[in-house]
């Protein structure tokens, strides 16, 4: 456990830098170690995760980060959708998660679990509470 043996929390970790002006940071760090945030986002136990490229059909966009998940159930596996928002986007972010979520869930048939990390000031007029129930 990286951040415990730090005497940090990834919480206090994703604070420090959402102060960035990008969200590479973020990126990497969260593709580094997947394996120890996975659980904490998802709140349960996790068997084992690998990393997704999905681009998602019609728009040609990708979402900023997508991870299979194997739970340690073994009877359960789902993608963890990470979406970084740095700056302003033309479409509020609830819009974009629906379309994330639906077009990823017909297009793969999996559970998916979506969690947005807002950086610095991004997303001010966005809620920052959304729930979209399949």
């Amino acid at each position: 456990m990286l951040l415990a043996s730090l005497g940090h929390s990834w919480v206090d970790l994703v604070k420090l830098l959402s102060m960035a002006k990008t969200d590479q940071h973020l990126k990497r760090l969260f593709n580094d170690f997947i394996d120890e945030i996975a659980p904490w986002l998802l709140k349960q136990p996790v068997k084992a995760v690998s990393t997704r490229n999905i681009e998602l059909p019609v728009a040609g966009i990708n979402a900023d980060e997508v991870f299979e998940v194997v739970l340690q159930d073994d009877a359960n596996t789902l993608f963890l959708h990470i979406e970084f928002e740095a700056g302003s986007s033309v479409e509020e972010m609830k819009w974009r998660m629906l379309d994330y979520i639906s077009r990823t869930t017909r297009r793969y048939k999996k559970k998916l679990h979506s969690v947005v990390f807002y950086l610095g000031s991004a997303g001010k007029g966005d809620r920052r509470s959304m729930s979209l129930r399949v």
